[in-house]
């Protein structure tokens, strides 16, 4: 059974003027399969986006390099979805980026990914 639960309204308190102003809503998802995040964008091209976070998103996270346990983006199905939706509300932001482009303005990702790769 898929469990949503709205980390928007976090996500926005947390982040405040930096969200993307077409961002109207953030849902953290979970069944027994996937963990995985819904981004609803308003618009001229309003859709809605959905993200895994789970064992599917394996691929991209072995292409970093990384193991997936070590990535700070997998998310196990095993996991109660209260604390990976905290876990994934409080990535840094450069995760965020990573995961896509949408939840922030375009200038902040830039902004976020520059400082990120000068480090």
């Amino acid at each position: 059974m898929e469990q949503n639960l709205s980390i928007f309204h976090k996500l926005s308190d947390l982040y405040r003027d930096d969200i993307n102003p077409n961002l109207v809503e953030v849902l953290f998802t979970q069944d027994d399969f996937d963990c995985a995040v819904k981004l609803l964008l308003n618009g001229p091209l309003g859709s809605t986006i959905v993200l895994s976070l789970s064992e599917s998103a394996r691929q991209s996270v072995t292409i970093l390099g990384m193991n997936q346990i070590q990535s700070p983006l997998y998310f196990s199905v095993h996991d109660d979805i209260i604390d990976n939706a905290t876990r994934f509300i409080h990535l840094p932001q450069y995760w965020l980026c990573f995961v896509s482009e949408f939840f922030f303005k375009e200038v902040i990702n830039r902004l976020i990914v520059t400082t990120h790769h000068s480090q």
